[in-house]
């Protein structure tokens, strides 16, 4: 029986890849953590290339140990690096920016991120103009809300307010604060319903929020084309 230490002991089986390569992944892992600049990137970069190399379960567990942080975290660093290739980074524009705009199409990424550098917008701004919001102007009081809220009056016929308060109260809905304002119990499931909706047609909600965002920010129609059949020449010279 084979006596020698595993090089593995929390894991089942051993990467499919020879020990020093394994080795030298984790001494790459263990020097720019270290460093701080464009830490993100290169966290997210090396931890798809474990992921790609030796399987998830192993990369993200000796990740973990290698980096000190939590896996949530570095989960985070490895799909914005997998959205967003290195072709697609702006150099001027920090890793929450490219965050903001991972979960988009990469043509819509790079009008974003075009946008965000000529404008030198910020990454909250960015995440505010990409989810159709537009920024409040400055030099207004503070609101008593938070300020990602606001409220709006919804008319609702007598008949179908009863019908939210009877199911409001079976599911024992309870009243809630946002700010200083307090939401009754039907109202709280009108909003659930509203979310609802939204989830069930998040693909038309999110094309309706871009254009209206694109238009926000001045980013002419030519240009969207113009990133859309770049891409599309792409696809096509991949196949």
């Amino acid at each position: 029986m084979d006596s020698t230490p595993s090089l593995f002991p929390d894991a089942a089986t051993p990467p499919p890849r020879p020990p020093r390569l394994f080795d030298l992944w984790v001494e790459a892992g263990q020097q720019f953590t270290k460093q701080h600049d464009r830490l993100q990137w290169k966290i997210g970069d090396w931890l798809a290339e474990g992921q790609r190399a030796y399987g998830e379960k192993i990369a993200y567990a000796h990740a973990e140990k290698v980096t000190g942080k939590k896996r949530q975290t570095l989960y985070q660093f490895a799909s914005v690096a997998k959205r967003v290739p290195d072709c697609m980074r702006h150099t001027n524009l920090s890793w929450e920016h490219h965050q903001v705009v991972a979960a988009l199409e990469s043509e819509h990424q790079k009008a974003w991120l075009d946008a965000a550098e000529e404008r030198n917008l910020s990454a909250k701004q960015l995440r505010q103009a990409v989810a159709g919001k537009i920024p409040p102007k400055a030099g207004l009081p503070p609101s008593q809300m938070p300020h990602d809220w606001k409220f709006y009056p919804l008319p609702l016929h007598i008949e179908d307010f009863e019908k939210l308060e009877a199911l409001a109260h079976t599911r024992k809905l309870q009243r809630a604060s946002v700010g200083v304002k307090e939401v009754a119990p039907p109202m709280r499931l009108a909003h659930q319903i509203i979310l609802e909706y939204m989830a069930a047609h998040a693909e038309e909600f999110g094309h309706a929020c871009r254009e209206a965002a694109y238009e926000n920010l001045g980013i002419a129609p030519h240009r969207r084309r113009s990133a859309a059949r770049t891409e599309a020449q792409k696809v096509a010279a991949r196949a």
